[in-house]
């Protein structure tokens, strides 16, 4: 992927009455005869700078990859996440009638006659720099920087892909004000599965899998405030095979240190590992 930006500078003012829509994934090729090619997410970002204002419906940013599919030995595509950021400056303003998605999760390619393709997560962030920035969203915040491995199938002992995880993360370093209807922060690892043709029995090793960092960090006297819920999830799912993966958990936090966080419901965070059965 390349890069798709809006820039809101100069104390301007955006207003788009509809949906905004920033596309930046990567998708490798499949391939039955050679290696399938690989996919990166690139950069899809909104910044707001200084005494800037951006009111839309709905925001979604893809800096998502998948990996091709392959039918040969020599392996299913990897994917590499990007990066899908929203960043505002000193004073900036994000005003979203409806929910934001920011989409940084790779996916591994397929692969029925040898080992599948890792899923390398990116980076999915909401990023308030300083004090006076402000973000209102009336709906749902989704940010996604799973990763996932490809599964491998068939005559060979392809192993399953690797899926390692990246960063879903809302950060509010230096202050600012966040408000939400709810918060779900996905950065889960998980291995691709290993089985024989037809998908009955275990042929090569599962995939491992590594959980990533999801979070509302606010740590210098700002404000986040979700009428609904809060949910991070760091959990790592290794994959099935004659060996299943390992798995390791990452990093699900909830934490304020100078400021305020306020959730209307339920907060759950989860961050637990799950090694691959055999």
């Amino acid at each position: 992927g390349g890069e798709a930006t809006s820039n809101v500078a100069n104390t301007s003012l955006l207003d788009i009455a509809g949906a905004t829509f920033l596309q930046s994934g990567g998708i490798g090729g499949d391939n039955d005869a050679g290696p399938s090619g690989d996919g990166f997410g690139g950069i899809a970002q909104v910044l707001i700078n200084d005494q800037s204002q951006f009111d839309v419906l709905s925001l979604q940013l893809d800096a998502s990859a998948r990996g091709g599919v392959s039918n040969s030995t020599l392996g299913g595509g990897n994917a590499t996440g990007g990066n899908g950021l929203v960043f505002l400056a000193a004073d900036g303003v994000l005003n979203v009638a409806n929910g934001v998605n920011i989409l940084s999760n790779a996916v591994g390619g397929d692969n029925t006659n040898g080992d599948a393709g890792d899923g390398l997560g990116g980076v999915a962030q909401v990023r308030l720099q300083a004090a006076g920035g402000l973000v209102d969203i009336l709906g749902d915040v989704f940010l996604d920087a799973s990763g996932t491995g490809g599964s491998a199938s068939g005559t060979t002992e392809g192993a399953g892909g690797l899926g390692d995880a990246g960063v879903a993360v809302v950060d509010l370093p230096n202050g600012g004000e966040f408000n939400a209807n709810s918060l779900l922060a996905i950065a889960e690892g998980t291995g691709g599965s290993s089985t024989s043709l037809g998908g009955n029995f275990p042929a090569g090793r599962g995939g491992d899998a590594l959980g990533g960092i999801a979070s509302l960090f606010v740590d210098a006297g700002g404000s986040a405030t979700l009428t609904q819920s809060f949910e991070a999830r760091a959990s790592a799912f290794a994959g099935f095979g004659d060996g299943g993966g390992n798995a390791e958990g990452g990093s699900a936090v909830l934490r304020v240190i100078v400021g305020s966080i306020g959730v209307g419901t339920n907060a759950d965070v989860g961050a637990s590992a799950f090694g691959g059965a055999s």
